[in-house]
């Protein structure tokens, strides 16, 4: 019996997918505890507008996460912070302040969102990765000012 799953059902298939079952099973397991439905010409040309329907808003999706990536791409900001002598910050940028400074500049981003694996430590221009998507990724210059 050919059905549609409306859940996920481990080890047999996840929401969405189409496939052949036995009877039994179908009939006593899948169909009364609501995990598929029956996969008749309606049902499969519904499935079918769903799927295109979010495969359009995916598309829109990724083109206005590329669209951010090449806003994104370069921007430079500055953040001053207290620094010794020898140029190396007291406590360090963390990526929340480096967030607020690219926010500031009229982007919407999180800490999250920062490639960097600790704290900035040293004054001078750091080159740091922002997450804008899986696979979407853009560079910005953080400058690292001595507080006076």
């Amino acid at each position: 019996m050919q059905v549609i799953f409306t859940q996920d059902v481990k080890g047999v298939g996840n929401k969405g997918d189409v496939k052949e079952v036995a009877n039994g099973y179908a009939a006593h397991f899948l169909l009364p505890q609501k995990l598929a439905v029956l996969a008749t010409p309606a049902a499969l040309q519904e499935i079918e507008k769903v799927a295109q329907i979010k495969q359009k808003q995916v598309a829109a999706a990724r083109q206005l996460a590329v669209e951010a990536q090449q806003k994104l791409q370069g921007v430079a900001v500055t953040i001053t912070a207290k620094a010794n002598e020898e140029g190396h910050l007291f406590g360090g940028v963390e990526s929340q302040a480096i967030a607020d400074a690219v926010n500031a500049k009229g982007f919407k981003i999180t800490e999250d969102q920062i490639e960097k694996r600790e704290p900035l430590k040293n004054l001078g221009q750091h080159k740091v990765m922002i997450k804008i998507a899986e696979g979407l990724t853009a560079e910005i210059i953080v400058e690292v000012k001595g507080e006076k």
